[in-house]
């Protein structure tokens, strides 16, 4: 996970340790799985949402945010009204 989390292609992870893609794609998918699970969105009290370009060419990324404990609750591909269907 920690090499994921530098930003490294999950294909570059698996040839490091001698393993399958799909095998690290498990244990990411286990991992953030779990995350969700333990998720209690309930307890925002204030929500910030905000776009941002996620590089050249205007590929936008919508984020939403507990602006209380800075913590980044969604994210998705998009900008716009629409994108607010998907928090």
């Amino acid at each position: 996970m920690a090499l994921i989390d530098r930003e490294m292609p999950v294909n570059r992870v698996a040839e490091i340790l001698g393993v399958n893609p799909q095998s690290v794609w498990s244990v990411f998918n286990h991992w953030i799985g779990l995350a969700r699970d333990a998720n209690d969105p309930s307890s925002i009290t204030w929500l910030g949402v905000d776009e941002t370009s996620s590089r050249k060419g205007h590929k936008y990324v919508t984020l939403g945010v507990d602006l209380e404990t800075a913590r980044v609750i969604h994210a998705c591909e998009g900008k716009g009204k629409e994108t607010l269907n998907s928090i």
